[in-house]
């Protein structure tokens, strides 16, 4: 049986609970498929046989989102055609969204960003990123908002959320 085969096979399963790629797997724990010569993501793929061509031609404009957080599912029900920020707003809800710590890059942990935001309002960057033995376009991009707005309530520009 062909991976393809294999594929449309189990997606006409009928569950509600996750179809695992039992197949080849590629980075970042997606099941892999190859079709003419071409390694595929199996969810994609899957999103595609069951829901129809993505809504945009552009390459990547959308994604094969999981409902589940499970990137190895194929299972059409949990899968759906979702913008990148839509994605990333459903990884950042399953908990499988690489933020904060659990981003392989980051050098600051949760406690520390919560201790640097008070020192934002009377201590220059450069002097915080030294302390913190970082860069000072990290400190910078805390207090815009461009990195760990999900914790600190900062967006772009630096204003702080503020409840209505």
């Amino acid at each position: 049986m062909s991976n393809i085969e294999l594929l449309r096979s189990l997606i006409k399963q009928d569950t509600d609970k996750c179809i695992i790629w039992p197949a080849g797997m590629r980075g970042g724990g997606y099941g892999s498929v190859y079709v003419d010569g071409r390694n595929l993501r199996a969810n994609r793929l899957a999103c595609e046989i069951a829901h129809g061509p993505p809504p945009s031609t552009r390459l990547m404009a959308y994604h094969a989102a999981h409902a589940c957080g499970n990137r190895a599912c194929v299972n059409p029900r949990h899968l759906r055609w979702a913008t990148p920020k839509e994605n990333r707003g459903d990884m950042h809800a399953h908990g499988t969204r690489n933020i904060g710590e659990r981003h392989g890059m980051s050098r600051l942990n949760r406690d520390q960003v919560l201790e640097i935001l008070p020192m934002l309002a009377t201590r220059r960057h450069r002097d915080i990123a030294k302390d913190y033995r970082v860069k000072t376009s990290t400190i910078s991009s805390i207090a815009s908002g461009l990195s760990w707005s999900w914790l600190t309530g900062r967006t772009r520009g630096g204003d702080q959320n503020r409840a209505a």
